[in-house]
């Protein structure tokens, strides 16, 4: 695949109606949600995802970091989340000198997206999870306990102290390891990588080692608990990056920061799943500080979504002057029929029937050009996209248009009946 997920309702699948238990944990340091419109944004960006995806996957959870924002806004945070229809669990970090809470935590969990039990609705189950949140004094860890299949399973969202706090990042790790277990599933920016020699790269002519405190401790904690990195697990000794900084003197400095962990056990099978950064982002920007990363629990098996496909029409092809023209003429001449053998109703149904057949014609000759080229567009953006993952360039303005476009181009594609 390439990094994007097929909308299925949009395409006109209707889902089977009986219960689906993919699973979906999306983990992103958002790099701050203060300021005008960018938490609403940054909520609509989750909730659209879950919305688009649906069909594919029923269950889902965001673990965010370091949202930078302030617990006296804590009502107007929950407003804006529930107004997309999540539930947002949320800790805040301490104010620092200049009187910001630099950090941060989160869960969000698309309503829908929350398993119930049986006979349960949908306001208790998010009761339910909402009951089990825990956040931490600190503000940098969140978990809170949802189903999977039945089975509870413990979210941790969890922000480690920053470079050049490798002290700080180890007694961090100490602190949470009695809250890691065996059903715990992690999104973590841990501010330090498994593995230097193939989590990170630098271009920088400087002889410095870098600095990863903690992370010994960390991987001890995660073995114990018998979780696994899912990236790892999946790229094997390939390189595959998820942040990207440049410092001051130009230096690009490429890690995996941003981290996934979960149990393989029984008939879950955690993978590594890419997905699109629809997340906001500056304008202009020199570096691509954290990528949005995921994992996938599939269905037990025998128990994957099935769906029926239906016919389903673009809206914009109304607009276009040459087809309206196709349009009127069938009307004319149908109206015409009518008048000459009396048998309006007849002529109305075959009219309905030959607007849907010319109208589904015309879709498919939309579709299949828009396609070819929105499918040129992916594959350009997969190229980039392992690029990036391998450290070799970034392609920061080329892909942030492109992935414009293509979002664009998907978004016209209505299902009208």
């Amino acid at each position: 695949m390439f990094g994007w997920v097929r909308d299925l309702t949009e395409e006109g699948i209707e889902p089977n109606p009986g219960p689906i238990h993919a699973f979906v944990l999306l983990d992103k340091n958002v790099n701050g949600w203060r300021g005008k419109g960018r938490l609403k944004n940054g909520l609509r960006a989750i909730a659209d995802y879950y919305r688009r995806n649906k069909s594919a996957f029923a269950l889902m959870a965001a673990t965010v970091q370091e949202h930078n924002l302030n617990p006296k806004d804590k009502a107007k945070h929950n407003r804006a989340a529930h107004a997309q229809g999540l539930l947002m669990l949320t800790t805040y970090a301490k104010p620092a000198i200049d009187g910001i809470q630099w950090g941060g935590a989160a869960i969000v969990m698309p309503y829908e997206g929350i398993e119930k039990r049986e006979g349960e609705s949908t306001e208790q189950a998010v009761a339910r999870v909402r009951a089990t949140f825990r956040g931490s004094r600190d503000g940098r860890t969140v978990t809170a306990t949802t189903l999977i299949n039945g089975r509870p399973k413990s979210v941790m969202s969890a922000y480690a102290p920053a470079k050049g706090e490798g002290q700080a990042r180890e007694a961090y790790f100490k602190s949470i390891a009695n809250r890691i277990k065996k059903n715990s599933l992690i999104g973590i920016d841990a501010n330090c990588v498994p593995d230097v020699s193939i989590d990170h790269r630098s271009n920088s002519t400087s002889s410095s080692a870098y600095e990863n405190g903690g992370a010994a401790l960390f991987e001890e904690t995660i073995i114990k608990a018998g979780l696994m990195d899912v990236q790892r697990e999946h790229f094997g000794d390939e390189r595959f990056f998820t942040s990207h900084h440049r410092v001051r003197d130009g230096t690009d400095v490429w890690t995996r920061l941003d981290q996934l962990y979960a149990a393989d056990e029984g008939d879950e099978e955690w993978k590594h799943f890419d997905i699109p950064d629809d997340f906001p982002r500056r304008k202009k920007r020199r570096e691509l500080d954290h990528s949005a990363v995921a994992m996938i629990m599939d269905p037990p098996e025998g128990r994957q979504t099935r769906g029926v496909q239906v016919p389903f029409i673009l809206e914009d092809i109304y607009t276009n002057e040459e087809f309206a023209k196709v349009v009127a003429q069938n009307i004319r001449e149908r109206h015409q029929q009518a008048e000459k053998t009396g048998m309006w109703a007849g002529q109305w149904e075959r009219m309905k029937i030959d607007l849907r057949k010319l109208s589904l014609d015309e879709t498919r000759r939309r579709k299949f050009t828009a396609r070819a080229e929105t499918k040129a567009k992916l594959l350009k953006i997969a190229d980039m996209r392992k690029d990036r993952s391998r450290g070799i360039d970034a392609h920061v303005a080329e892909m942030d248009e492109l992935e414009l476009e293509v979002a664009k181009s998907l978004r016209t594609e209505k299902t009208l009946h």
